[in-house]
C-alpha cells in the first residue's frame, strides 16, 4: 500500500493534494526515526545484557574456583586425620587396586 499513489485517486485539487502529501511524508519519516531509535535502544539493552551474562559467568567461574579452594582446605585441615586406614583396611585396598589394575591391564576392564 502507497498513500502517495493513492491520494493520486482521492481527485483533491493539487494544492490540498501537495499538504497531504507532505502531511503523509512527514509521519512516514516520523514513524521511520521512531523505528529507528527503537531499534537503537533493543541493540544498547541487547549490550546490556550480554554484560550482565558475562559477569554472570566470572562471578560463577570466580564462585567456582573458591569452592575448589575451600574444599582442598578443608582437606588439608580436616582430611588426613580422616584418610588414616587401618593396616587390615589398607591390605585389602592394596589387593583390590592389584586386581583392578590386572584386570584393567589384561583388557576385561571389568569389575567383578
Amino acid at each position: 500500500m502507497n498513500p502517495l499513489i493513492e491520494l493520486d485517486q482521492l481527485g483533491l485539487d493539487p494544492a490540498s493534494q501537495t499538504q497531504v502529501a507532505a502531511m503523509i511524508q512527514s509521519l512516514l519519516d516520523q514513524a521511520n526515526h521512531q523505528a529507528s531509535e527503537q531499534l537503537q535502544a533493543k541493540g544498547v539493552e541487547r549490550q546490556i545484557a550480554q554484560a550482565k551474562d558475562d559477569e554472570i559467568k566470572r562471578k560463577d567461574v570466580k564462585i567456582e574456583a573458591l569452592t575448589f579452594e575451600l574444599a582442598r582446605l578443608r582437606h588439608l585441615q580436616f582430611g588426613a586425620k580422616n584418610e588414616i586406614l587401618s593396616p587390615l583396611q589398607r591390605d585389602l585396598f592394596a589387593e583390590t587396586l592389584t586386581a583392578d589394575s590386572c584386570r584393567y591391564q589384561s583388557g576385561t576392564g571389568t569389575t567383578g
